[in-house]
């Protein structure tokens, strides 16, 4: 998949019992900061198991190592992963075995702050059914007292043990904003947020849930870890979200 010159490496993985007469829904999966898609991979196999497609890629520039895309991490910015997000969006329109009333938008960390910007967006919202949202970066940051002009942003930045630059810092000043629109979004979204999450704090979580209201749902998970790992997806899976998934399915 092409972008802005740019290659993006997409993966669409198909229901365990495919049949090539039926369509499927959707998950779109965004990852977290300095990560890849292949990171989910446990996770995918649950919702492959539960009848579900699922198409992951890798942001440009969105791992400093290993990545499959284009694109470095000091060029990554909020506004190119916004960008990458409707172009996999409409690559995913053009797929014959996905069922086109049915997708669903699953984001994690970083790509839990996205799934938040993607709630604003009028020309993206309204196409997701509802949304996942797993441990979720805060999209209000402390950058704005930091930085106080563009002028004092430095052009690269340590943040996480990687290196990012000045455009990823100035956007996410710039979406800041996006954050009080949450309000108005009326689809279903379920947060979680794992006890044992040493990299984003719970407090982030409760804020996005609180900030939708109502159409929102936060649940805390007991012994989870920031990535959601194996020892608790098997319980969790069948208990929570395939069932949220599930309800969220137009028939």
């Amino acid at each position: 998949l092409e972008n802005h010159n740019n290659h993006i490496f997409t993966l669409l993985c198909l229901p365990e019992e495919y049949d090539g007469s039926q369509t499927y829904p959707l998950l779109l999966l965004l990852h977290g900061y300095n990560s890849n898609f292949h990171e989910y991979d446990p996770m995918v196999n649950f919702f492959t198991e539960a009848g579900y497609a699922v198409l992951m890629f890798d942001f440009r520039g969105g791992h400093a190592s290993n990545l499959l895309s284009d694109g470095k991490m000091t060029q990554m910015s909020y506004d190119t992963k916004l960008s990458d997000i409707r172009a996999v969006l409409s690559f995913a329109e053009t797929i014959p075995m996905v069922d086109k009333e049915n997708f669903i938008l699953i984001g994690h960390s970083q790509g839990g702050a996205m799934a938040q910007i993607v709630a604003t967006d009028a020309e993206l919202k309204d196409r997701f059914n509802g949304m996942l949202i797993l441990a979720p970066a805060p999209l209000v940051t402390d950058y704005d007292v930091k930085y106080p002009s563009a002028e004092d942003i430095p052009e690269t930045i340590q943040l996480l043990y990687s290196t990012t630059g000045r455009d990823f810092v100035y956007s996410a000043i710039i979406y800041e904003a996006k954050f009080e629109e949450l309000t108005d979004y009326n689809k279903p979204v379920l947060i979680l947020h794992g006890t044992a999450d040493e990299i984003i704090k719970e407090e982030s979580s409760r804020a996005v849930a609180e900030k939708i209201g109502d159409n929102a749902t936060f649940q805390l998970v007991e012994g989870g870890y920031h990535d959601f790992r194996d020892d608790v997806l098997p319980w969790l899976m069948p208990e929570t979200i395939i069932p949220f998934l599930d309800s969220l399915l137009v028939k």
